[in-house]
């Protein structure tokens, strides 16, 4: 008989400091076409907080698909229905292409996940890598280009939850909150630097992707199935900003 595990007090949300501080910055010139001096240095720029490279491609190159989306609920990812970064409320594929066809360019940026790989690990992976997408967006806001928007990997973690402990408190009934924004607790999102939807629960399929700009050496190595299911498909290793 399997062990009844131990009963973990209840859990609190813990909100972590916003990276960078606010900064004052000089104000932009709003940018109607790239300037494609600009990509190399947002790629440097997600280089020096963690990410292994970048490239910059045409934004029809990203590929679509509602299939990518509804693997969020075949089988049903334990992140489904938690914010409003997943599924069903992020912008299903159809609408998410759309919004492409309005772009002409994107990066792709290769962050690669932690190995070895345990839990706890990737669980700060997913915060590192919202980090490092949150703040090249907005670097490339500051370069003028203010319809920049990035997309990541995985169930929004910002706030503790999915943590080590969080997976605790579920597990052994007590209580373990859902985003305060999607009950409500809160009217606006307190860590906005970071928040991004994962690429996948907006239906872009980042393996077909990847391969159309030759950056499938960049993907992450399979991991094994467990439960029924490839663990963590939602964390490719690549990951689209939009950027004009």
């Amino acid at each position: 008989m399997a062990k009844k595990p131990e009963a973990a007090a209840e859990f609190q949300l813990q909100w972590r400091e916003m990276i960078p501080e606010r900064q004052n910055r000089k104000a932009v010139t709003i940018r109607t076409e790239a300037d494609e001096k600009h990509f190399q240095e947002l790629i440097d720029f997600a280089r020096g907080l963690g990410a292994r490279d970048g490239i910059a491609v045409k934004a029809e190159e990203i590929v679509t698909t509602e299939v990518m989306r509804l693997k969020c609920r075949i089988p049903t990812c334990w992140g489904y229905n938690s914010s409003f970064s997943c599924p069903p409320h992020s912008a299903d594929a159809a609408a998410m292409r759309t919004i492409i066809d309005e772009y002409e360019w994107a990066l792709l940026v290769s962050i690669p996940p932690p190995d070895p790989d345990s839990y706890e690990d990737t669980f700060e992976h997913m915060y590192k890598l919202k980090e490092i997408v949150g703040r090249t967006e907005v670097e490339a806001q500051y370069k003028g280009y203010l319809r920049s928007m990035g997309f990541t990997g995985g169930p929004c973690t910002l706030c503790g939850i999915f943590s080590p402990e969080w997976i605790q408190a579920r597990k052994t009934g007590q209580g373990a909150p859902l985003c305060p924004l999607l009950t409500r607790e809160l009217p606006f999102c307190t860590q906005y630097y970071h928040c991004r939807p994962a690429a996948q629960a907006v239906g872009i399929d980042v393996y077909y992707t990847a391969k159309n700009a030759g950056w499938e050496d960049h993907l992450s190595a399979p991991q094994p199935v467990v439960a029924g299911r490839v663990d963590w498909p939602c964390l490719p290793g690549v990951y689209p900003i939009l950027i004009i």
